[in-house]
């Protein structure tokens, strides 16, 4: 298995160095981006990172002796 990705991620490699040796149309073009496309994705982002530490966070906390009896 290990052979196989090695050999697949080989010929990934040697195709992208053929591409880059293919003559193509230049664009130099820039295109604009909606602001607020980024502005959604940029609170979404840092959002989601809030979001995991705060589970992180609260999914750490010790069980107090009451509760560890009640499930017992």
């Amino acid at each position: 298995m290990l052979n196989f990705l090695s050999g697949i991620s080989l010929f990934l490699m040697s195709l992208l160095a053929y591409a880059a040796d293919q003559p193509g149309p230049v664009d130099t073009s820039v295109s604009a981006s909606d602001e607020i496309g980024i502005i959604i994705f940029v609170i979404i982002f840092f959002g989601l990172i809030v979001g995991y530490f705060a589970y992180l966070y609260w999914g750490k906390k010790e069980p107090k002796d009451g509760d560890e009896a009640q499930n017992k």
